[in-house]
């Protein structure tokens, strides 16, 4: 008996063993975030209120403060942000269930009235968001309960998710944002991301600091954001250590960045078309079509890619990426033909060409600058002569909402939402921010794309839009951007956007 009991003694504790080894095991603790992880980027921030710009130097910096519903993967796919779910109740009412137990940097709560508050926010016309045309599909946000929210559109929209992950879309406390104020919110933002703000020094740095017991589990402790404007500098600053991550490397210095002792190189495709912008509503010449297809063709695409960016790029015939639903692969970029552009100038009435301003960013946008020269010294000879001017993004983007930049002038198109609609309706619907152009044809079937469910339809409106945006060539079509990131070998886990912005909660040092 006693053998038995011995012996029953010895099974239970084998069995107990097991069951805590297959079933009970105790809670692993997450190791608390450590390090410092310092980045360079081309620019500063213009303002750290993420609805009121458009610079992704910016987002890099609020989408670690802030969070959206729903955000996407590295390979462009919708994922849960502080939204667990989403579903289409019917054809203009979609239904967000909320992330639970998640709180503002400031105590407050993350609930259906913040995210009601947010969204109301960019939509208000008093507050003049620059991206209400792409929300404007919204009638309004009703909050259903605490974590419910239900949104309404005036018409179906296929895409609202992809909308609620766009990078203005980042969700605000109420109660601060209603305190603070839109200065209060461009200095000391206030969110429910996985780092918290900590300090702004103009022109020197942004610190962020890690929420330990944030749901996304960040690695580092700390996070410190450099503006770096001059691209031989953000090289410098990485290959010496002084920086570990240094976005925008200049491509002629990628190659030993790639090679370094210290250092790898990361290249990405990114979903931004790099064009020039011509103002066809108040400069004249620009008003023929004739004029601007002769630009198109004045400017050797390849030439540039291949030279001033090292072969990092792909040219563009339209606005629409490749990896954008509504892309039209049968419409082909506008070839380099110097001849045919003199041509087009002719018989407009401008046989000796014209004089016209350039505005160009500089360290905004991979070689900005280099290439505006480039391109100046392209269209001299087609007989058009460039006055151009340099600016820093603060100021440029400045004369863009005041609609006072040159009649030519820079910009990369983003597209977040992975949809024609994205570039056509903020950057070319007439009255929007960007928009020298104004085309009833083109608007409407923009407008037709945007309300209907069918795929189909959508495509074939979105396809129709493509060519007459690249036939009246309201923009010179330039390249899809590459982007080249430098990275200090102590960096871990950590990968670039497709979007640009620099994520950073997936990352560890040593």
């Amino acid at each position: 008996m006693k053998r038995q009991s011995a012996l029953i003694r010895i099974l239970w504790l084998a069995a107990i063993v097991l069951i805590i080894a297959g079933g009970f095991r105790v809670p692993s603790v997450a190791a608390a975030p450590k390090g410092t992880l310092t980045i360079a980027q081309g620019i500063d921030a213009d303002t750290l209120d993420p609805q009121v710009t458009s610079s992704s130097a910016v987002w890099s910096i609020t989408l670690n403060i802030y969070d959206t519903l729903i955000t996407r993967d590295r390979d462009g796919k919708l994922q849960p942000g502080l939204a667990v779910s989403w579903r289409s109740l019917n054809d203009t009412t979609w239904e967000v269930k909320l992330r639970p137990n998640v709180k503002f940097h400031n105590g407050e709560p993350f609930d259906a009235e913040a995210v009601k508050f947010s969204i109301m926010r960019v939509l208000d016309p008093n507050f003049k968001s620059v991206f209400g045309t792409v929300l404007s599909t919204i009638a309004r946000v009703d909050a259903v309960d605490s974590l419910t929210v239900r949104v309404v559109t005036k018409a179906p929209d296929p895409i609202l998710p992809s909308r609620l992950s766009m990078q203005h879309a980042q969700i605000l406390p109420p109660k601060y944002s209603n305190e603070a104020g839109s200065r209060g919110l461009a200095r000391k933002p206030v969110g429910a991301g996985p780092y918290k703000f900590v300090s702004w020094q103009k022109d020197e740095a942004v610190t962020l600091e890690a929420v330990p017991d944030h749901w996304r589990k960040p690695k580092i402790g700390k996070v410190i954001f450099k503006p770096i404007p001059e691209g031989a500098s953000r090289v410098a600053a990485i290959k010496t250590g002084a920086v570990d991550i240094a976005a925008a490397i200049p491509p002629v210095d990628f190659a030993s960045v790639q090679q370094g002792d210290k250092t790898f190189g990361i290249h990405t495709t990114s979903n931004r078309a790099y064009l020039l912008n011509l103002d066809t509503l108040t400069f004249k010449p620009f008003q023929d079509r004739r004029v601007r297809q002769a630009i198109n063709y004045a400017i050797d695409k390849q030439a540039i890619i291949q030279n001033t960016l090292n072969g990092f790029g792909r040219p563009i015939a339209t606005s629409v990426v490749p990896e954008a639903f509504g892309y039209n692969p049968n419409i082909k970029p506008y070839p380099f033909d110097l001849q045919k552009a003199k041509q087009l100038l002719a018989e407009a009435g401008y046989p000796n060409g014209f004089e016209v301003g350039y505005d160009t960013t500089s360290g905004r946008y991979p070689q900005d600058k280099e290439i505006a020269e480039v391109v100046s010294g392209q269209l001299a000879k087609a007989g058009i002569q460039v006055k151009l001017q340099a600016l820093e993004w603060g100021a440029f983007y400045d004369g863009v909402k005041a609609k006072k930049r040159a009649p030519i002038h820079n910009i990369g198109m983003s597209t977040e939402l992975f949809d024609a609609d994205n570039t056509f309706s903020l950057h070319f619907k007439a009255g929007t921010i960007w928009s020298r152009w104004n085309n009833p044809e083109f608007d409407k079937l923009v407008n037709t794309a945007r309300m209907t469910l069918d795929e189909k339809a959508r495509l074939q409106a979105l396809w129709k839009a493509g060519q007459l945006q690249h036939d009246e060539a309201p923009m010179v079509f330039l390249h899809q951007i590459s982007y080249l990131y430098g990275v200090n070998k102590r960096v871990k886990n950590w990968q670039p956007t497709s979007t640009e912005p620099i994520l950073v909660w997936d990352a560890s040092v040593d």
